[in-house]
């Protein structure tokens, strides 16, 4: 699928009137990261720690709902950093910390916002919101 989206003329999928879309796209290919990785620096305060194995990129329209409540089968905590546009995260705490954590926690990332959280542990869902497209990318650290 991503052949079809990368041969896209992205202002004509972001017309008014067509219908909103969201992509995830990940990498293990050591050659790709290298390539991807000469187009962005890894966030400052994780050092050298982080694996440099999975590299991922998520772009969406305003209004699609984007990733649903999910966790992730990655084996280290990640980092998301928010390109451009704007995206609403929703979290659920692990079912053992449900009596001491409330249900869930809501942030709206900003271009120039990073965070980094348990994606193995904390379900999570993602709202593209109003305005330009969404691209955010973000790896697996240690």
């Amino acid at each position: 699928h991503c052949k079809i989206v990368f041969n896209w003329t992205l202002t004509e999928h972001l017309k008014p009137g067509t219908e909103p879309w969201y992509i995830g796209w990940s990498n293990c290919i050591p050659s790709v990261s290298k390539e991807l990785r000469q187009h962005y620096k890894v966030p400052y305060f994780l050092g050298k720690s982080e694996r440099t194995r999975d590299d991922w990129m998520f772009m969406g329209s305003p209004g699609y709902k984007g990733a649903p409540l999910h966790i992730d089968w990655v084996e280290y905590n990640s980092w998301q950093a928010q390109i451009r546009g704007r995206k609403k995260w929703t979290f659920q705490p692990p079912p053992e910390c449900w009596y001491e954590c409330p249900h869930s926690h809501t942030i709206v990332v900003e271009p120039g916002n990073i965070f980094v959280f348990d994606s193995n542990r904390w379900f999570h869902a993602t709202e593209v919101l109003e305005g330009e497209y969404s691209l955010t990318i973000g790896a697996e650290y240690d």
